[in-house]
């Protein structure tokens, strides 16, 4: 490892190595104190709005939920190395639920829960979609006792070929692959959990939670059933885990913090980010699409400094460049198409950055004179590139993964 000191920057370089990987430690003072693999997660599995749906997908299912219910399309992997099956959608109808002779429910809009979830609030009881890594868990929340007499009903229409009922649930053919409708749990205010059997009628899942079941429950309680991909009877879908998101970065502005990594859901590497409160709580359960260019954009770093966030990153959209963009406190991408930073000849990679109380300084690894060396240049928090062609921060050859600190946090 080496070092320069470049207007009271702080340059450390590593030499010899093509790890991307290879960093060094974040100064203590900028250590968050939440899981940033969670905040990953949470976003990975978030429903999104898509011209009038609701979209989520995961590396074995895709889900859309709009006015006429939810279709779910699961996917197969054979190999780590193969190429995904597809099946097709499997479609279910809005539920009709009711207690005796009393239908409960009305219509409404679906919309954002509690992170991460839908929900739709029907006056007697609430209706809710998360997502996770077994697929759709598809909840009815009842916060008090619903009128009528006997048996709570739930009927969900269903418009694919009935495979058949196993001790997993009920299984629906999905074009070479399976989709499965578990059975449900009840479960009270107390903690009781009742096993409820879903039974298939005639292009309808059925699902009755007896009266005295009802009737000696605390409330509020749950109905809660899980739709998942299958590719066979009771044999899960498998994918590859989370898109391969990663590579993960972190800055603060003193209130909150700004999240960013490398997220591979759309199939090539995009760069992703999310708010994170003091308190640990996830500001944009969606995430934040920072850039989605052509090509791959990878190795992300992130800086805050004279009210702005400067997310930096490698970028293949015309070979290997340096580009960057402004986040400001409310997650606003201010330069969506993003700032090129360094187009030079030949590799451009891993950039680091930070603020020296006037302007950001980025530096990276740059081959346009053969072997790695270490590049930087100065950005204006206005985005205005200062040093159009980058200088040499350090010239020895092999430098690879440098990175950056202004001397006011060193010590």
């Amino acid at each position: 490892m080496r070092a320069a000191v470049v207007g009271g920057l702080l340059v450390l370089v590593v030499g010899g190595c093509k790890d991307d990987a290879v960093r060094p430690a974040a100064p203590t003072d900028l250590a968050p104190g939440f899981d940033l693999a969670a905040v990953m997660r949470q976003v990975h599995f978030s429903w999104r709005q898509d011209e009038g749906a609701w979209t989520s997908a995961h590396s074995t299912m895709a889900a859309q939920l709009d006015a006429d219910g939810l279709s779910f399309t699961p996917f197969h992997l054979p190999s780590p190395d193969g190429v995904a099956t597809r099946g097709a959608a499997v479609h279910f109808g809005p539920s009709l639920v009711r207690r005796g002779r009393v239908a409960l429910g009305d219509s409404a809009r679906w919309q954002g829960g509690r992170p991460g979830a839908l929900s739709i609030d029907r006056q007697a009881f609430s209706e809710e979609l998360e997502n996770g890594e077994a697929g759709v868990e598809q909840r009815w929340r009842f916060p008090a006792r619903p009128a009528g007499v006997g048996a709570l009903e739930v009927r969900v229409p269903v418009n694919a070929a009935f495979a058949g009922s196993t001790e997993g649930g009920l299984h629906f053919e999905s074009a070479g692959l399976m989709v499965r409708y578990g059975h449900a749990t009840w479960v009270d205010a107390a903690g009781r959990k009742t096993a409820i059997p879903a039974h298939y009628e005639a292009g309808t899942i059925v699902m009755e939670v007896p009266g005295a079941v009802v009737d000696g429950s605390t409330f509020p309680a749950v109905l809660d059933p899980v739709i998942g991909p299958e590719q066979g009877l009771d044999q899960p879908a498998f994918g590859l885990a989370l898109s391969s998101q990663g590579r993960p970065s972190v800055a603060s502005n003193g209130t909150d913090f700004l999240v960013v990594w490398a997220d591979g859901r759309d199939g090539t590497q995009d760069i992703f980010g999310a708010r994170v409160s003091g308190a640990g709580a996830l500001l944009d359960p969606g995430g934040i699409v920072i850039s989605s260019a052509p090509g791959a954009q990878r190795v992300p770093d992130v800086a805050w400094g004279a009210g702005v966030y400067l997310v930096t990153w490698a970028d293949g959209r015309a070979g290997s460049e340096i580009y960057a963009t402004r986040v400001n406190a409310a997650g606003t991408v201010l330069n969506p198409l993003g700032v090129l930073v360094s187009s030079a000849a030949n590799t451009r990679d891993t950039p680091a950055i930070d603020f020296d109380g006037t302007n950001f300084f980025l530096v990276w690894s740059d081959g346009r004179l053969g072997s790695l060396r270490t590049y930087g240049a100065r950005v204006a928090p206005t985005g205005l590139v200062l040093d159009a062609v980058g200088f040499v921060v350090q010239s020895s050859t092999s430098a690879y993964a440098p990175d950056v600190a202004w001397q006011a946090r060193i010590g």
